[in-house]
């Protein structure tokens, strides 16, 4: 809407990687470290063109930033429903499922 397409999506897969380490099933080393870190840096770039009003170049995107998040995510993957529904659970310290029945779906009338 604000035309902030590429910092969104690129966003929206480092919020994914961090969905998948939350879970606890990938062991951080060094090499990952690099890799978070760097992609934060990525999303520091595009913010700072955003803010100046200038363009990202494609050509950047696709040179530097894309095959970072790619290995980000070859090497954690993608997060699954059920990591999802752990992480809201453990941010809010309640089961999401039933919560969302209680603020959500309206009740069944008695028959």
């Amino acid at each position: 809407m604000m035309g902030f397409q590429t910092l969104t999506h690129l966003a929206h897969r480092l919020e994914d990687s961090f969905k998948v380490l939350k879970t606890g099933k990938s062991e951080v080393d060094e090499d990952l470290k690099r890799l978070l870190l760097s992609s934060v840096d990525c999303l520091r770039e595009v913010v700072a063109l955003n803010r100046q009003g200038a363009t990202v170049e494609e050509q950047w995107l696709e040179a530097e930033v894309n095959p970072l998040f790619d290995q980000l995510h070859d090497r954690l993957g993608d997060p699954q429903q059920e990591d999802n529904a752990a992480a809201l659970a453990e941010e809010t310290g309640e089961n999401m499922i039933y919560l969302l029945f209680e603020t959500e779906v309206d009740q069944l009338p008695n028959t």
